[in-house]
Formats: structure tokens, sequence, C-alpha cells
């Protein structure tokens, strides 16, 4: 795929293509690492660790779990519904 170099400000812009920048997971504000190697210019995504929740879990062991903890009594309006159980089983918070 071909595309131009264009002029902005001081800088020298590289337009990617919608379907190379999916291909290569870049989106816009995306860190990139760029080099010459060989007279060839490359430009690399920067990747940063995307977790998976039940990778996580995985990790969790009985030594590795925390307990509950207190943080007193609610003190504004943060107080949330529990997702999923209807409002007159819900466990009794501490306060």
């Amino acid at each position: 795929m071909q595309t131009r170099i264009q002029k902005s400000g001081h800088s020298l812009v590289l337009g990617i293509p919608e379907s190379l920048a999916a291909e290569a997971w870049l989106e816009e504000g995306s860190a990139v690492e760029l080099f010459v190697e060989s007279g060839t210019l490359h430009v690399r995504p920067l990747r940063t660790h995307r977790y998976a929740l039940r990778d996580l879990l995985r990790k969790a062991k009985p030594q590795n779990l925390q307990g509950e903890v207190s943080t007193g009594a609610p003190v504004g309006r943060e107080r949330v519904p529990c997702a999923g159980i209807p409002s007159g089983r819900r466990r009794a918070r501490n306060r």
C-alpha cells in the first residue's frame, strides 16, 4: 500500500490508512517507536499490557487473596445498588 508524506508545521506526517492501523491495533494517540535501519523507516507500535480478567483471576491463590476492608460509613451518595440482586435480598453493609 502506498501513501504520501505531508508537512505539518516543522514535522513530516505519515498518514496510516485505517485498514493498516486496525491490523496493527493502532488508534489515534497510540505510542509508536520510529527507527531507521539500512535506510528503511520502521514504525513499531509500543505495546502496553492488556489484561483479561479471566487471566488475572487464574493467578489468584488462597495465599494471595485479601480480606474485605472497611472504609467507614457512606458520607455522600456513593452507595450503589448491587447488580443482579433484588433489593430485598442484599446483604447488609457494615457501618
